[in-house]
């Protein structure tokens, strides 16, 4: 992998909810319709954390580039998804790395077309070696099955309380709201409960604010105030143009 180990463990550190949102994000960007979020729960607790889709997938060549060197995601070449033309959230490759902020192991499950041909392999990260992706060779698989990704994460690092469906459920809705109210044929599901922010939005304005200038140009800028029906906290999302949260912050007022 051609990036240094030590930024390698750093993009791998995130919170609970941000890595399981970029892994959806991951499935969105590949078209998919359906995204499912599942918290293995034993006797002792969280054993593991899986997220499928029914996206397109991707080949094993591409995987070879996706996971050999962060800045290398084919995102950056186009602003849109490859079959359905949705914008893109992800451009620089990093997201497949937060898996790491929940546990130890990360495992990509992969069905991809290859002609008329349904093709499957997989994958491991593993934290204690990021520079090592073991990626398996590229089998013929049931056309049945679909393309799609399954990542599973285990080995977590602890019992995620924010991971719990009654905190995450709303945080993602917050997370994905514009997203969701844009793209109507795609549906995220977290522990078989549906993410419906229009559901849970009480009142929703939007407000024109003074344009900021950088290097000569204007760039508009909106506020777009959402009260919730019931949200565990108050947060203030900087987006950018199509409405992609890229940073959160507890406001001050």
């Amino acid at each position: 992998m051609q990036v240094e180990h030590d930024h390698l463990r750093k993009l791998a550190n995130a919170t609970p909810v941000q890595a399981v949102a970029e892994l959806v994000w991951n499935a969105l960007d590949a078209d998919a319709t359906r995204v499912d979020v599942d918290v293995d729960v034993g006797d002792l607790g969280m054993r593991s954390i899986k997220v499928t889709d029914n996206g397109h997938g991707f080949s094993r060549q591409e995987a070879e580039a996706l996971f050999g060197k962060v800045g290398g995601s084919w995102k950056r070449h186009g602003a849109r998804s490859k079959s359905k033309g949705r914008a893109l959230h992800g451009k620089e490759g990093k997201g497949r790395f937060r898996a790491l902020g929940l546990g130890r192991v990360a495992d990509w499950s992969v069905r991809y077309r290859e002609g008329s041909r349904l093709m499957a392999f997989r994958m491991t990260l593993i934290r204690d070696a990021l520079v090592d992706v073991r990626i398996t060779e590229a089998t013929e698989a049931d056309a049945a099955l679909g393309t799609g990704v399954e990542v599973t994460i285990s080995e977590l690092d602890r019992q995620f309380r924010s991971l719990n469906p009654e905190r995450a459920v709303p945080d993602l809705s917050a997370v994905f709201a514009v997203y969701l109210t844009d793209y109507r044929d795609a549906a995220v599901y977290f522990d078989h409960q549906k993410l419906d922010p229009e559901a849970n939005i009480v009142e929703r304005n939007k407000l024109s604010l003074s344009p900021i200038e950088a290097d000569g140009e204007e760039y508009p800028v909106a506020l777009e105030l959402i009260h919730w029906s019931s949200a565990p906290e108050r947060s203030v999302f900087f987006c950018g143009e199509d409405g992609f949260p890229f940073a959160r912050i507890a406001p001050k007022f």
